[in-house]
């Protein structure tokens, strides 16, 4: 874990001096969220996307509301990361990883599950 401890005090000194609401947000994302994930896995493995896709839409509206808060208190804190280059490769995945599993929900519905017919 050294290199990550170098990452951390060279490129985001707000995540080392972790404050409370941190602690609280990195738990939540870790330990919270950790059902959704599981069930973003089951829709990928399965191709389950259009059958999960409510949970997941809330889900990713959760994620993407705890990340636009990250780094809102990231850049007005005071400490805002130094270097904004290393900052994002570690931070855009999780950015890229919401605008993909969207566009998976997206082509879930677009190509859509056409009901069966009804026997009469």
């Amino acid at each position: 874990m050294p290199e990550t401890w170098d990452f951390v005090n060279q490129h985001n000194p707000l995540f080392l001096a972790r404050p409370f609401y941190m602690q609280m947000a990195t738990c939540i994302s870790a330990y919270g969220f950790l059902p959704f994930y599981i069930i973003i896995a089951i829709a990928a493995v399965f191709d389950r996307w259009a059958a999960l896709s409510t949970p997941i839409v809330l889900f990713i509206g959760a994620k993407a509301y705890a990340i636009g808060f990250y780094h809102l208190m990231e850049f007005t804190s005071a400490t805002p990361p130094p270097n904004l280059v290393p900052y994002f490769a570690a931070e855009l995945p999780y950015i890229i990883s919401i605008g993909l599993v969207l566009m998976q929900l997206w082509r879930a519905k677009s190509t859509g599950i056409k009901p069966k017919p009804k026997a009469t």
